[in-house]
């Protein structure tokens, strides 16, 4: 993290649940944060704050380079992007995960030629992540390395930063998520498809199934589908089931047997091999049971 960030009382926080990583491109910052606030202050680098939990509670104030002001209170998961040397304030209200990505001009220009990343942008992760597969995997990924830090080398947390800051710039940057967005499923339909998925993923799942609920014919689905998302329909549901099976894996209230169930995979075995497919390595719950 650059010296230039908000400086907090060391005993605020536990040793195990807060670490900063300095870096010439992309610094780190995360902590399992207790209720604070922070006085309005500015950053010499850009900013990406990510709001790890749906618990999670904050009153954030800024002012932009016109001299207005803005505030907004956010609940659950949201990513704020802070300009660098914008003055805000960020009053944290509840217990929760927190990620700070502090991002070098030079980082920054290099990724977003167009150089329009300016100002302060809040999204929900639904605007920005929910159809963008591989930056919400690097964000469940980061978080999962945060957790685990005592057990990973710091190059571990400094790859995985700069690969999704580069992803979140370029979101950013386009201000939208979809892949060619003209020739993809409208948004009312692809709700419909999303809103069938999450209701579904327990079990076994139709392509033609989700075409009937968009609308369209089986054929005209998967190329539809494939424009909005990136992906192919059955690629999608397997990489929503191993994001799902791994935030109840880092819930950490359930068997591993119930959570291959609940995320739809056949059996443990079948979500072990999945899960280390795209993560790996071996993950392991708050219970200690490991995904092997």
């Amino acid at each position: 993290m650059p010296s230039d960030s908000p400086c907090h009382d060391k005993h605020n926080f536990s040793k195990d649940h807060f670490i900063r990583i300095h870096d010439k491109h992309v610094g780190i910052g995360y902590a399992l944060h207790p209720p604070y606030y922070w006085k309005p202050h500015a950053h010499g680098r850009h900013q990406f704050i990510l709001m790890l939990d749906e618990c999670s509670h904050a009153e954030f104030a800024w002012h932009t380079p016109n001299g207005s002001q803005g505030k907004r209170n956010l609940t659950g998961q949201y990513l704020c992007f802070i300009e660098k040397n914008l003055a805000h304030s960020f009053r944290w209200n509840t217990s929760a995960a927190l990620v700070s990505l502090y991002i070098s001009e030079a980082f920054m220009a290099q990724t977003s030629p167009e150089r329009n990343c300016r100002d302060v942008f809040i999204y929900h992760w639904s605007e920005i992540l929910r159809y963008d597969l591989l930056t919400l995997g690097l964000v469940m990924f980061m978080a999962e390395l945060c957790r685990q830090h005592d057990r990973m080398h710091s190059v571990h947390l400094q790859a995985t930063a700069i690969l999704l800051s580069a992803q979140l710039i370029r979101l950013h940057a386009r201000k939208k998520v979809r892949v060619q967005k003209s020739a993809g499923l409208e948004s009312a339909q692809m709700e419909r498809v999303q809103m069938w998925i999450d209701n579904h993923i327990s079990g076994r799942m139709e392509v033609r199934e989700m075409a009937r609920v968009a609308g369209v014919s089986r054929s005209y689905f998967g190329r539809k589908f494939k424009a909005t998302t990136g992906y192919t329909p059955r690629r999608y549901i397997l990489i929503q089931r191993v994001h799902l099976g791994l935030r109840l894996l880092q819930r950490g209230d359930m068997r591993m047997s119930e959570i291959a169930a609940a995320a739809g995979f056949s059996d443990q075995s079948h979500m072990s091999r999945r899960l280390r497919e795209f993560y790996g390595r071996l993950l392991s719950n708050k219970g200690g049971q490991s995904t092997s």
